[in-house]
């Protein structure tokens, strides 16, 4: 059914969508380091340092996400949403101030970090991002939980 990439054509099983979301704490966004080159993949929040004037480093592009190419990674989570343009899909895997105000049910944050459809895939206990720089940052993935287990031993 998600290959229809029709955001009115989805099934959402109860035990996905009523009880857990799973989500990344850390959006991405895709920036042009002059306007001119293509873009690449940063953790929002060094950018926002950056151009806030806080920043103590210069943001370094993603190279691997979880060990793979990032550009390959990307690609493919984009496929978990509801857009039928590939663009489209791709663009939603990044935070994007214009939608932050729908607030859940929008991709604010971007896919990768867990909102829109992206907050029902499971991204698996841990992200690890490694960047240009030769550095690397692992992430601790988290499940919110939607419904109250009071009383559930």
């Amino acid at each position: 059914m998600q290959s229809t990439h029709d955001g009115h054509f989805v099934y959402v099983p109860d035990v996905v969508g009523t009880v857990f979301n799973f989500a990344r704490p850390v959006p991405l966004v895709s920036v042009s380091s002059d306007g001119k080159e293509l873009p690449q993949p940063y953790v929002y929040a060094d950018v926002l340092a950056e151009s806030l004037g806080s920043a103590t480093f210069t943001p370094s592009p993603i190279t691997h996400i979880d060990g793979e190419d990032a550009k390959d990674f990307l690609e493919n989570w984009a496929q978990y949403g509801s857009l039928q343009d590939r663009d489209a899909l791709y663009n939603n895997v990044f935070y994007e101030l214009a939608t932050v105000s729908l607030g859940p049910v929008g991709s604010g944050i971007g896919t990768f970090a867990g909102s829109g459809r992206g907050r029902w895939i499971y991204p698996g206990p841990t992200t690890e991002l490694t960047f240009e720089n030769g550095t690397s940052r692992t992430y601790d993935n988290f499940a919110k939980v939607l419904i109250p287990f009071d009383g559930i031993t």
